[in-house]
Parts: structure tokens; C-alpha cells; sequence
């Protein structure tokens, strides 16, 4: 996992190809939605990163807990896919 108790975070990512990507942060608990990071952004295939600076998408910072990322990638070669991994805030 990766954990997050300062003012951003990384969340690294790779891909296959060169991809438009689509970045979702839920709770699993209860699969609220928390933050779109990214949203259909041109991304390089290899390792990549996006921030988060531990706020919803209103700006309000997240208590502690664990949070869901979601990356959805679509390429002309495979498609559709998705990659899940998770960040532990902690506070």
C-alpha cells in the first residue's frame, strides 16, 4: 500500500501501452466516491504517477482510513482495463 500523512502522496501506476487514463478514489468500506484525480489524461506506457493531496473533491481533507484507487485505462490496442490498488491515510 502506500501511506499518506503528509501533503501529497505519489500513486505509481504502469502501463502496457500509451493509454487515456482515468483516476477514481473510493472508500472500500462503502464504495464512496471520494476524488476524481485524473480524467481521461494522456499517460505514456512504463511506470507513471499521480498526486493526491488527501482531499474529496470538495477540498475537504479525508480523515485517517483506507482508500481505493482506481486507474481505468482505454488504448487502441487492448482496449479497456483497469488497475485497483489502495492508500492508508494517516493523520
Amino acid at each position: 500500500p502506500t501511506t499518506y500523512g503528509g501533503t501529497r502522496t505519489a500513486l505509481r501506476f504502469t502501463l502496457n501501452q500509451t493509454a487515456y487514463v482515468t483516476i477514481t478514489l473510493t472508500r472500500p468500506s462503502d464504495g464512496t466516491y471520494i476524488k476524481t484525480l485524473v480524467s481521461n489524461f494522456s499517460f505514456s506506457s512504463g511506470s507513471n504517477y499521480a498526486y493526491w493531496d488527501g482531499t474529496d473533491q470538495a477540498g475537504n481533507h479525508v480523515p485517517s482510513g483506507t482508500y481505493n484507487f482506481r486507474v481505468d485505462a482505454t488504448s487502441s490496442q487492448f482496449g479497456n482495463s483497469y488497475q485497483t490498488a489502495y492508500v492508508v491515510v494517516t493523520r
